[in-house]
């Protein structure tokens, strides 16, 4: 599971018909283990990263994802993967979603220095709708961080 979703984030699954079955089969996977394991919030994580290669949009994009905030709200290892997702694809239309990446810039910002670069790595990947969030945020919190962010 771990290599699928490895070669699904860089893109390197070959044709599209074996990225489909490669990625089904992950899915499957992760849905199968979570109904066994349902407070596993790397296994939680995983289902937003494949659903959201499959569809942006859908729905369990944003459950799964909550579910990997209440699961381990503080978890520092999910932090720089949530607020990359969520500055990439967009679920920031959800104010929910908002506060908890939110939550996670200023636990990076004031108690994690040390995973700022994960805050700028997100920052490239964003959307034009991420980027102006991780800047407002950053901002709110640290305004002196707000020109390495851009930079």
């Amino acid at each position: 599971m771990i290599g699928a979703l490895q070669k699904i984030e860089s893109g390197q699954l070959g044709p599209t018909i074996l990225r489909s079955i490669a990625h089904t089969d992950a899915l499957n996977r992760v849905r199968r283990t979570l109904s066994t394991s349902p407070y596993n919030p790397e296994l939680w994580m995983a289902l937003a990263l494949l659903q959201v290669q499959r569809d942006p949009h859908d729905p369990v994009v944003v459950e799964a994802l909550k579910m990997a905030y209440f699961v381990a709200p503080n978890d520092a290892r999910l932090m720089p993967v949530r607020i990359d997702m969520v500055a990439h694809f967009d679920p920031l239309a959800l104010p929910d979603v908002k506060d908890l990446v939110r939550n996670d810039i200023r636990l990076i910002l004031i108690r994690r220095s040390g995973s700022r670069s994960a805050l700028v790595s997100a920052y490239r990947r964003a959307s034009k709708l991420g980027k102006a969030f991780l800047e407002d945020a950053v901002e709110s919190i640290d305004p002196s961080f707000l020109a390495t962010l851009r930079g």
